[in-house]
């Protein structure tokens, strides 16, 4: 059998009894080293070098990783993660005021401590009550009573109140804001579902002679 220097790559002939003999440690007659004879041992002087000599990559039952897959698996989350970002700014507020999505976008919240927007619907806050009476000193007193019947809190409504004249036509009008109606101080900021809320408002008396009214929710 043959071995082959790694050094200087002159090859030399070997048998078995020197091999155990010197447990495999050959040394070398042309540059004087130590090596290792079972690293490049032959049984012919054609021996492979150590350019042609290369690991294993894996058994053969083994399926190599494909780089291009894992490439676009890469680009296919990328891609659908570019679309989630964008669908949540540019559909984000309609999707959080959505009645059959809003649950379990707050169930997600959650999970991942983010808030939605307020849910703002003023076709669900009914009016149970409104009046616009004279009151003892001349002026006029508003008074209403408005439920929540949200699934979800909402936010206290702005108030349009018009004031019409004995024409029925619009001579004046004012919108309340929350801060307006609601007892000072307030720490309360919407209305708990199935909320309902007493509104009462001083009106001072004007000029024209009020023949009517009407008033409005909004936000």
């Amino acid at each position: 059998m043959f071995t082959q220097c790694p050094n200087c790559h002159q090859k030399q002939s070997l048998t078995v009894e020197q091999l155990r003999n010197s447990k495999a440690i050959v040394h070398c007659k042309h540059c004087a080293i130590m090596f290792d004879a079972l690293e490049l041992i032959g049984e012919t002087p054609t021996i492979p070098t150590e350019e042609e000599i290369r690991p294993l990559q894996g058994l053969p039952w083994e399926k190599a990783a494909s780089p291009g897959k894992t490439y676009w698996r890469t680009g296919v989350f990328l891609g659908l993660l570019a679309l989630i970002t964008q669908a949540t700014y540019f559909e984000g507020y309609a999707l959080s005021q959505n009645l059959s999505v809003r649950p379990s976008l707050e169930k997600l919240c959650q999970h991942l401590n983010c808030q939605l927007p307020a849910y703002q619907n003023p076709d669900e806050l009914t009016v149970l009550h409104g009046s616009l009476t004279p009151s003892s000193d001349q002026n006029y007193a508003f008074r209403a009573i408005i439920n929540n019947q949200a699934a979800f809190a909402q936010p206290y409504p702005n108030i349009k109140l018009t004031l019409l004249d004995y024409t029925g036509k619009p001579f004046t009008h004012r919108i309340f804001a929350p801060q307006d109606y609601l007892p000072q101080p307030s720490k309360t900021i919407a209305m708990a579902a199935d909320a309902t809320l007493n509104i009462n408002l001083p009106i001072a008396a004007t000029k024209n002679p009020i023949g009517g009214y009407t008033f409005e929710l909004t936000y």
